[in-house]
C-alpha cells in the first residue's frame, strides 16, 4: 500500500519508518510496527510531521472536483495540460496563451470536445513523483523543478500525494519578462 493512500480503516506507512498511521473512524493513531498494541492518538502530538500527513488525508477525502469544457485546438493526451481555449499548456509561450487552467480528463483531437479537470487528484501509474513534490508546468509537460530558461513565466500546478497521485493546484503564473 502506498503512503498516502485514501482508504477507509487502513493504514499508512511511511516508506523510511517503522511509523505507522491508522485512522478509526473520524481519529487517528500512531502505531509501532512492531507491536500493534501500542496505539498513541496523534492528536498528542499536534507539532508531529503525521499531523501534516493526516491534513493532506483530509483534504484528499474533502475536496470536490470541478471541470470544465472547452473546444480543442490540438491534440492532447489525458492528464496533459490545457488551456483556457483548448490548447496545449506551454509556459514558453506568451503568457495568455500558455497559462495551465486544468488537465485534460481524455485524449482528444482537434475540434473535439476536450474535459478539463480543474481540482482534486487525478493518478497516472507511470509517474513516479516524491509525495510532498510541487509540481510545475515546464515547456508542455509536468516538472517537480520550475523551469526558468527560455521560459515566459512559472506556474505551479499541483503537489505529488503519492508516486502516482497529485492534488490539482493550479496557481497564477508568475510572469519572469
Amino acid at each position: 500500500m502506498n503512503w498516502l493512500e485514501v482508504t477507509k480503516n487502513e493504514l499508512w506507512k511511511h516508506p523510511k519508518t517503522d511509523t505507522l498511521i491508522r485512522r478509526e473512524g473520524n481519529e487517528y493513531y500512531l502505531y509501532d510496527s512492531s507491536d500493534f498494541n501500542v496505539r498513541i492518538p496523534i492528536k498528542d502530538f499536534l507539532d508531529s510531521p503525521a499531523i501534516q500527513i493526516i491534513k493532506q488525508l483530509n483534504i484528499l477525502e474533502s475536496q470536490s472536483v470541478l471541470y470544465l469544457e472547452v473546444i480543442s485546438k490540438n491534440f492532447l493526451t489525458e492528464n496533459q495540460l490545457a488551456t483556457i481555449d483548448g490548447d496545449i499548456a506551454d509556459n514558453t509561450k506568451i503568457y495568455s496563451n500558455g497559462q495551465a487552467i486544468g488537465f485534460v480528463t481524455i485524449g482528444r483531437g482537434v475540434g473535439e470536445i476536450l474535459k478539463l479537470q480543474l481540482s482534486g487528484v487525478i493518478e497516472n501509474p507511470s509517474w513516479s513523483w516524491i509525495p510532498g513534490q510541487d509540481l510545475f508546468l515546464s515547456a508542455n509537460t509536468l516538472s517537480s523543478t520550475p523551469t526558468i530558461v527560455n521560459s515566459k513565466f512559472i506556474q505551479k500546478v499541483a503537489r505529488a500525494v503519492t508516486p502516482t497521485k497529485i492534488l490539482i493546484t493550479i496557481e497564477k503564473p508568475v510572469l519572469l519578462n
